[in-house]
């Protein structure tokens, strides 16, 4: 059951009659502004809590998902870079050697 505001106010003010200014604003501020149905239980914060831990887990494995594929990515990445390095050494050494060869040709 939800109060509005001019139940709280009138709460207010019989507070204030019976007290000073300073224990009602106190105990004002103390009530949630809100019906109580609206605050939030221990119960409410347990389920709260097992759902963002459930939502944790996903997204840990999400992450352990996202790792696995950078990993393979990597692997992937070193073999072109091998295959390539592999490739173009040996185009230099016979480039190389046609040259050699062909400066010793020219030179007799």
């Amino acid at each position: 059951m939800s109060i509005s505001e001019a139940e709280r106010h009138e709460i207010y003010e019989l507070i204030r009659a019976a007290t000073r200014d300073r224990v009602a604003n106190n105990v004002m501020s103390l009530l949630p502004p809100v019906g109580w149905a609206d605050v939030a239980t221990k119960s409410d914060l347990d389920a709260l809590r097992t759902e963002m831990r459930a939502e944790f887990g996903s997204v840990q494995s999400g992450f352990g998902a996202v790792r696995a594929d950078m990993r393979a990515m990597e692997a992937n990445l070193r073999t072109e870079m091998h295959q390539s390095i592999r490739a173009q050494t040996w185009a230099l050494v016979a480039w190389t050697t046609g040259l050699a060869g062909l400066i010793v040709a020219l030179g007799r």
